[in-house]
């Protein structure tokens, strides 16, 4: 790809017109400014850049160190200029360590700041749009949690902030406490109705939102983890393997100057321009890494095929695979699937006719985990769930202890969904009139009373099902005498309610930790 932008803007003019620079208060939020044929070039080749760097198709093993890598780096970059004193190397081991699913212990300090921002990386599929100020304290509790105790995570100033040089110079005033909550609202208002492109969008609220300045620590950590989130969320999907803060950090003394010269004259473009360069030498830096070790290139048409419907259709069977490719026997396409799979881009799970295939993500459970388990609560079931609730850890795990079908009930965003003995049975029940429905689930049929779904907080209920299954259980038969030490084996959020009407299982219900809730749904 010849790059359609090769120039580098001289920034050393943009200086604030002397110091200290004041806040100004902006209420309505709406930033103007005017960008060139420069700025439309860089951000067409970013745009197909982006395309690009989401077609890759990587083995599983190489596809996870490019994305530690980044990872890694981004969250280096992003603390070492608040502070941290943790080297690269030393961010590159946590970060391994995090996605090999160790759940390392909460401190307080350095470690558990990059562990805060490892949790940040997988968890923004939790702050989905419209924004709010309430938004803004969850991420900022998310990032600071255990890392300044001086501070209340999540809680806006009631002081005053200003930021002073080591040599006593006042170089910055923020926005006066009283208005924080007026200029926040105000800034909130205008990100989730911005006309203006993907990256106008997260510079212009980046800025704004560390010109004011709304907490007494952490600013920095929590407008950059937002840009970010802007950027993904806002059509740059894959900017997140980019390793963007290296490129935007690296020349603080410009970085900082551009910050002031916005506050000082309203003018947003060097800004936007400077993000927009740094941001265009991160993903041909990003495209070059993963392209060189992209499976895709050398693989025959029908392969091709296979891969891309593995991308699209989550878990499938042979048959499935076999219509994908009319003319090749099953026995033929059978061969290409475990092709794939010894190449670590397909996985397989199960025997004979109920194997099914899925694309390999390594990285799967970690995201549906911290986007449903979220920060700060109690520790993951030992058997997990993925994105689409099919159950992960050994789904003979769970059965060997209730003797049973196990139910588990996931509750996110309000809707409630339903998995059971590793499969995904359906995205149950849209909210209906009286906050209930009945639907026939495999060889189950359960009707299940939620009430008002909206009151739920998002989390995990895992339920022995005490309901008529085709393999012999008798309808009704009770799950109580099949509960004992369940409770030392799987937990779950101390922030999910029951959520059927029911009653605790087993005898001895003083057994069951706080938080944790094993329910039998009724039987009709």
């Amino acid at each position: 790809m010849v790059p359609d932008y090769d120039k580098k803007l001289d920034y050393s003019r943009f200086k604030p017109i002397g110091y200290p620079v004041r806040h100004r208060r902006k209420v309505p939020f709406y930033p103007m400014l005017s960008l060139g044929m420069d700025y439309r070039a860089m951000m067409a080749e970013i745009r197909e850049l982006d395309r690009v760097l989401g077609g890759y198709v990587l083995g599983a093993d190489d596809y996870l160190e490019l994305v530690r890598d980044a990872y890694s780096d981004n969250i280096h970059w992003s603390t070492k200029i608040e502070g941290n004193e943790l080297s690269p190397d030393e961010v590159r081991h946590l970060t391994t360590r995090f996605t090999e699913g160790d759940r390392m212990e909460q401190t307080v300090g350095p470690v558990q700041e990059i562990v805060n921002h490892l949790h940040s990386f997988f968890a923004d599929g939790a702050f989905g749009f419209p924004w709010d100020a309430g938004t803004v304290s969850e991420i900022h509790r998310m990032l600071m949690a255990g890392v300044n105790p001086a501070i209340e995570p999540g809680k806006f100033r009631t002081g005053e902030v200003s930021i002073v040089g080591g040599d006593g110079t006042e170089y910055f005033i923020s926005c006066p406490a009283s208005s924080i909550q007026a200029e926040m609202d105000s800034l909130m208002d205008w990100v989730n109705n911005s006309s203006y492109d993907e990256l106008v969008t997260a510079t212009a609220f980046f800025h704004e939102f560390e010109s004011i300045h709304p907490f007494e620590d952490g600013n920095g950590r929590v407008g950059r983890t937002m840009f970010q989130m802007l950027l993904q969320g806002l059509g740059l999907r894959n900017c997140k393997l980019c390793r963007f803060e290296r490129e935007l950090l690296g020349d603080t003394a410009t970085y900082y100057d551009l910050l002031a010269y916005v506050d000082s004259t309203g003018n947003y473009g060097p800004l936007v321009m400077f993000f927009a360069e740094s941001l265009l030498a991160a993903y041909r830096e990003a495209v070059e890494a993963f392209g060189a070790k992209d499976r895709l290139r050398d693989m025959d048409e029908n392969s091709r095929v296979l891969v891309r419907f593995a991308r699209e259709a989550d878990a499938f069977r042979l048959t499935d695979a076999t219509a994908r490719l009319p003319g090749m026997g099953a026995q033929t396409v059978r061969a290409r699937l475990d092709e794939l799979v010894g190449m670590g881009i397909l996985e397989k799970e199960g025997r004979t006719k109920g194997m099914a295939y899925r694309f390999r993500d390594p990285l799967r459970n970690l995201r549906y985990n911290e986007e449903i388990i979220g920060r700060g609560r109690s520790p993951a079931p030992a058997c997990s769930f993925d994105r689409d609730l099919h159950l992960v850890g050994g789904p003979g795990r769970l059965q060997g202890h209730f003797q049973q079908p196990v139910v588990a009930l996931g509750v996110r965003g309000g809707r409630v969904h339903l998995a059971r003995e590793g499969d995904l049975l359906h995205k149950l029940f849209p909210r209906g009139p009286d906050g209930h429905g009945q639907r026939s689930v495999g060889a189950v049929e359960l009707d299940v009373l939620f009430g008002d779904t909206r009151q739920l907080q998002d989390g995990f209920h895992l339920v022995p099902l005490a309901g008529h299954v085709e393999d012999g259980i008798d309808r009704g038969q009770g799950a109580a005498e099949h509960a004992a030490a369940v409770p030392e084996l799987l937990h779950v959020p101390d922030a999910v309610r029951p959520l059927v009407h029911g009653v605790p299982v087993g005898p001895d219900v003083g057994r069951v930790e706080a938080g944790e809730h094993l329910l039998h749904p009724p039987v009709h």
